[in-house]
């Protein structure tokens, strides 16, 4: 997966979950399910977080920008396009 990709991804959750937030606490219709849709906007925008924080932690290749997720030990070359890793 392209770092760009996850991006969009983490934006897109962390997006959905304050819209649903938002909705929850400006439409006077929805009052009476009002806890109930802001825990769901809560517990997606902290999904997003979490996503985000494994995304920081997981590197990339410099070249081609691809996720490497070496899991104990960080490889010598990119799976993906072979180059050195220095």
């Amino acid at each position: 997966m392209k770092v760009s990709t996850a991006k969009l991804i983490i934006y897109g959750i962390l997006s959905v979950g304050v819209l649903i937030a938002f909705i929850a606490v400006f439409v006077p219709a929805l009052s009476d399910s009002l806890a109930m849709l802001s825990l769901t906007g809560g517990v997606i925008v902290l999904l997003g977080v979490f996503f985000c924080v494994v995304f920081a932690r997981t590197p990339c290749c410099p070249y081609c920008h691809e996720l490497i997720g070496a899991k104990k030990q960080s490889p010598k070359s990119c799976p993906h396009c072979e180059k050195e890793l220095g």
